[in-house]
């Protein structure tokens, strides 16, 4: 440990806009980069060594190497450690955009085989699954984004009732039937279906042509079709929201599998968009580079994002408003690929400012490999409970670490009130998945 003096940090620091390197995926409760860097300035010398033993989505880990020093970053979640490397590590911009590029063209021209439940194929083209009318001059218009409400049985007339028709309570969760005025609460309702209530389009004749539509019988038949007969092509995740068969996660409420969460139309998409990525990138940096763009698209293309009135139509974009898996009585799935494509020209802008802000990144397998100068970040998916297990020999056999590590910083988890691992299941499967 280091005999330095600093001031102590008896001042308030005021949080910045995160830089776009940390927009690149979200992740909750993410520290302000600039009081991070404030804290590893005041009280660790330059070279010296950070530890974050509950590392996230690594804030402690890369302001401690943009400020050069070197850093061991810890955390049980996959996710966590995933976003810290790929956000570290070094990628040719270049190629980044070129292969974008090249999925891009794929998805547009190549036709799917898509399976259908009863075993046989059918051949899709990806935006043929996206395909409207437009309503201002008939002519094919691309889906955007589609709405969603629930369907019920009203407890009073017992009538089958969409719940975007009726009318919101002063409660949370509480309506009133718009058939014969009944109150009820959706906690205590039988959910019937989920039903398309309105498009977001934009016409491919008339691009000025865009905005919001009621679906004609014709898109209620098709995505009743998809809903009922096709399945992904290829992987998509079929895990249950439960850690054994009798436990399941406390962060959900009425769903319990993460197929759950999309309609049949976006995990098809989603799967093609996977699997071309895992298929023609061969280069792993920037492989997982589209991997996090994937994973961070997905909470706007599920049914966790709520449909917001505006000004002027809807906003589709806000994400998760609550920390569970709760999906919203009227809902919005935005276009994947959209999505995707938002997502990767945010990594590419993050990767840029990454790059400028931090230089010489070499990554470590082992605690010598920072004591000796070798690397300057070392990254473990690991347990802080084992934090011993990660330090030197001579610290393991003290049993206390006796001059490995200059500074620590952390953030311990929020206990039961925040499920970090439940709650980032859906990213992380994706993310942390093998090619």
């Amino acid at each position: 440990m280091s005999d330095i003096k600093r001031s102590i940090i008896d001042y308030p620091i005021v949080a910045k806009t995160h830089p776009p390197m940390y927009s690149i995926h979200r992740f909750r409760a993410r520290k302000p980069h600039n009081v991070v860097a404030e804290y590893i300035r005041n009280y660790c010398e330059e070279n010296g060594i950070v530890l974050d033993m509950f590392c996230g989505s690594g804030v402690t880990i890369i302001e401690a190497v943009a400020q050069n020093r070197r850093a061991i970053g810890i955390d049980l979640n996959p996710l966590a450690i995933f976003i810290t490397k790929t956000t570290l590590v070094t990628a040719n911009i270049g190629e980044l955009q070129d292969k974008f590029v090249e999925i891009e063209n794929t998805i547009k021209t190549k036709i799917y085989e898509i399976p259908r439940a009863d075993g046989k194929l059918e051949t899709y083209r990806f935006f043929d699954l996206f395909k409207t009318k437009c309503p201002l001059c008939n002519s094919s218009a691309l889906i955007l984004s589609i709405a969603y409400s629930f369907i019920v049985e009203c407890p009073e007339c017992h009538e089958k009732i969409l719940i975007s028709e009726c009318e919101k309570g002063e409660k949370q969760g509480v309506y009133y039937c718009h058939k014969c005025g009944g109150k009820f609460s959706l906690a205590n309702v039988k959910l019937i279906d989920i039903r398309p209530i309105k498009i977001e389009y934009k016409c491919y004749t008339n691009p000025n042509h865009t905005g919001w539509k009621d679906p004609s019988s014709e898109d209620l038949r098709f995505n009743k079709y998809i809903e009922m007969n096709l399945k992904p092509p290829f992987y998509a995740p079929n895990q249950n929201f439960y850690y054994q068969k009798d436990k399941p996660f406390l962060t959900k409420r009425r769903i319990d599998n993460i197929r759950d969460l999309f309609s049949v139309r976006n995990l098809i998409a989603l799967s093609i968009i996977y699997h071309e990525i895992e298929k023609m990138i061969k280069d792993e940096n920037v492989r997982n580079l589209f991997k996090m763009a994937f994973s961070a698209g997905l909470e706007t293309t599920c049914r966790l994002n709520p449909l917001r009135p505006r000004h002027e139509g809807y906003s589709t974009n806000s994400g998760w408003t609550v920390h569970e898996y709760w999906v919203p009585a009227i809902h919005v799935l935005r276009n994947p690929w959209l999505v995707f494509m938002e997502r990767v020209n945010k990594v590419i802008k993050g990767k840029k400012n990454a790059e400028k802000r931090v230089k010489g990144v070499k990554f470590g397998d082992d605690i010598n490999s920072i004591l000796q100068g070798r690397a300057n970040v070392y990254l473990i998916r690991g347990s802080a409970l084992d934090l011993l297990n990660y330090m030197c020999e001579k610290c393991k056999k003290r049993g206390k670490c006796e001059g490995c590590v200059d500074f620590i910083f952390t953030d311990p988890p929020y206990g039961k009130s925040l499920q970090y691992y439940e709650l980032d299941f859906l990213e992380m499967l994706d993310c942390s998945r093998k090619k």
